[in-house]
């Protein structure tokens, strides 16, 4: 498997006064790479026509990403919720990274690296999710989050208060505890507690003790550890 940097064109100017970015090789595999998986993207084009947010993060982030031939390091990357591409910054131009073309992206965000599938590679009760799952864990038993875009529709008083008059988009995410190819939607600590059956008040005493953020998946993945005595 190949490991390289993809630069953006802003950090390869600066390298090319320097002997053509100074490592030809790394370039040739950069478009290699490019010329297989990097589809333009189609100045005013839209994956969709609603308003709202799409992408999981709205900066331009560096991301690591992983395919069955290429690991490699992206400088300029968005995450795109509701078609589940990788929206890439490369050379001047923006270019997509198909969910089809690509196994995992990683992030570093919160203190944390960050790992995310396309979600469309899970099958919850017979559907196919939609967009991110962030994954938490290795093994049978791992927290999964999943990152998606909703629908929104306009409340029936919108004229009036001023509001979108039309269907907008809006973030969401569901946290699941897989196991097995088994998926557990766990709402709340509650929930959370009781998926552990003979160890549920056990995991409730942990969270209490370490006054478990629920919102936080990893802090949840933590007390999995600890009711399971892996830590």
């Amino acid at each position: 498997m190949n490991k390289f940097l993809l630069t953006t064109s802003l950090a390869c100017f600066f390298l090319m006064s320097d002997a053509v970015c100074q490592f030809p090789e790394q370039l040739m595999v950069q478009q290699q790479f490019f010329n297989h998986y990097g589809k333009i993207y189609a100045k005013g084009t839209k994956p969709t026509e609603l308003s709202g947010p799409q992408f999981l993060y709205e900066t331009w982030m560096p991301v690591e990403i992983k395919t069955k031939e290429f690991e490699a390091s992206l400088n300029a990357a968005k995450l795109n919720l509701y078609t589940a591409n990788i929206e890439v910054l490369y050379e001047g131009e923006e270019k997509l990274i198909y969910p089809t073309d690509y196994q995992q992206v990683k992030l570093k965000e919160g203190g944390h690296t960050k790992v995310f599938v396309p979600a469309q590679r899970y099958r919850i009760e017979g559907k196919v999710p939609t967009g991110f799952m962030e994954v938490i864990g290795d093994g049978e038993e791992m927290i999964l989050v999943q990152h998606y875009t909703g629908i929104k529709e306009p409340g029936p008083s919108a004229n009036i208060v001023g509001g979108p008059t039309g269907s907008i988009l809006i973030k969401g995410s569901k946290t699941y505890i897989y196991n097995r190819g088994k998926f557990t939607l766990v709402k709340n600590k509650k929930q959370f507690s009781k998926y552990f059956k003979s160890k549920s008040k056990k995991a409730k005493s942990l969270m209490k003790e370490k006054k478990t953020d629920f919102k936080d998946p990893y802090q949840l993945h933590e007390i999995m550890q600890l009711v399971y005595n892996k830590q």
